[in-house]
């Protein structure tokens, strides 16, 4: 255990290592270094992760959140060490940075969530005691109604009623009164021809974020651990009401990483996650440029990965995919395929200069191990290059040819009004 902020600590136990608040007893993060070891018949060595040095931070501003922790990485048996460099983020201490982080007890019961009541209150209270009251009263009651509902939910997926998961769960969210029983054939009907809704902060309810992460737990299977392997329930798949999910902030953190391989063979599904679902991780996103071969999903992936995340930051994460590649942690990281769709789509040219950095970090150690494959992407840019190069000067022969036209134009026209000028001044006097 090595304190990194203040109320902030790191802890390791067996391969991972977790960042935890004290004040308000929340895990804000973890990273186990040898997840893959831990897979049915995987042949890699599980290995101890020791923690050694951690410089303390602030930890209460944008500029002092950042450090770093030294681990050793260790198996006795095979007497093999490491050590490993992870950069941390301590967050700000803030309770913002803990909401739906909580530390929970292994005692499963029914879970209890906060209700959360509106805050906008009339004059009827004559005093702040009497209005205190009426909000606890309607807390209470949202808690009720929430547990409630969610026992139903459990009850619907038990019994494997899709549709009437699907109108329930997000008529829930959405505030609105449901009705349709189950053996309203008129109302079945009309709910399917719904179309697909998505969050909308002025009007759905306010939740509790635990609550969202239990439906969706009942969405995802996460059996082997929430970070690592999750699977989408072949027999239960409501997808109205996954795809309300995907789109609402408080989308569970812990079911984010890994979503988009278990969305793998839905594509609708897999194409709402990239451009709706928050805090998908970059290393997420590179990953699905090499595997897919949808040019819509890839030009999804490289539109969020533009607009969220820095240059730098796909850069490492470029590079790190590589080393896990080379290590055999993941399957065959294709960085070719991925210059070679950005090329033939004309999609992603930020992202390849995000590949291609100040020292060309990625480049140079990928390709310079292979002249063929340096000379191809040297040429195929050339060639893009040459092609922009020849539209442009044709455009600047365009518009040169129109100016002079409007400028012989405009010539030819005075021409003709000087002619018309000089022609009535005859008509005047008689020459005509």
């Amino acid at each position: 255990m090595i304190g990194v902020a203040n109320n902030r600590i790191l802890i390791s136990k067996g391969s991972t290592v977790a960042l935890i608040d004290l004040k308000f007893k929340a895990l804000l993060g973890s990273l186990d270094f040898y997840a893959k070891s831990k897979l049915p018949g995987s042949v890699k060595p599980p290995r101890v992760a020791t923690l050694l040095k951690c410089p303390v931070v602030a930890g209460n501003s944008m500029r002092s959140r950042k450090t770093f922790a030294l681990v050793l990485l260790s198996n006795a048996k095979d007497n093999i060490n490491a050590i490993e460099h992870v950069s941390i983020d301590t967050g700000l201490g803030r309770l913002r940075d803990a909401i739906g982080k909580g530390l929970q007890s292994g005692a499963k019961t029914t879970p209890q969530f906060v209700g959360m009541p509106s805050l906008i209150t009339t004059a009827e209270y004559q005093d702040s005691t009497t209005e205190t009251a009426e909000l606890l009263k309607r807390s209470k009651v949202a808690s009720d109604e929430t547990v409630k509902f969610f026992e139903e939910a459990k009850q619907l997926k038990a019994k494997k009623k899709v549709q009437e998961f699907d109108d329930k769960v997000v008529a829930f969210f959405k505030n609105e009164k449901n009705n349709t029983s189950s053996n309203d054939t008129t109302g079945k009907n009309e709910s399917h021809q719904q179309q697909f809704q998505v969050f909308e902060v002025e009007k759905d309810r306010v939740l509790d974020p635990k609550f969202v992460t239990e439906i969706v737990s009942l969405v995802v299977d996460s059996t082997d651990g929430p970070h690592h392997n999750l699977s989408i329930y072949d027999f239960f798949l409501p997808e109205k009401a996954f795809t309300y999910l995907l789109t609402h902030p408080l989308f569970p953190s812990q079911f984010a990483s890994g979503l988009l391989s278990a969305l793998a063979d839905y594509p609708r599904l897999l194409r709402q996650a990239i451009v709706t679902c928050p805090q998908i991780p970059c290393i997420d996103l590179i990953e699905q440029l090499s595997v897919t071969d949808n040019e819509d999903i890839f030009k999804d992936v490289i539109t969020r990965l533009v607009e969220e995340f820095s240059n730098d930051k796909i850069t490492q994460t470029t590079f790190k995919l590589i080393k896990l590649s080379a290590a055999g942690e993941i399957a065959s990281f294709d960085l070719d395929k991925i210059i070679h769709t950005i090329l033939a789509t004309n999609c992603g040219f930020e992202i390849l200069n995000s590949f291609i950095d100040s020292n060309g970090l990625v480049l140079s150690l990928h390709y310079s191990k292979n002249e063929t494959q340096l000379s191809k992407l040297y040429k195929k840019t050339q060639d893009k290059v040459n092609c922009i190069t020849a539209d442009t000067q044709l455009l600047a022969l365009v518009t040169q040819g129109l100016v002079l036209a409007d400028k012989l134009k405009s010539k030819n026209k005075k021409h003709k009004n000087k002619f018309q000028k000089e022609k009535s001044s005859y008509e005047r006097i008689g020459c005509f």
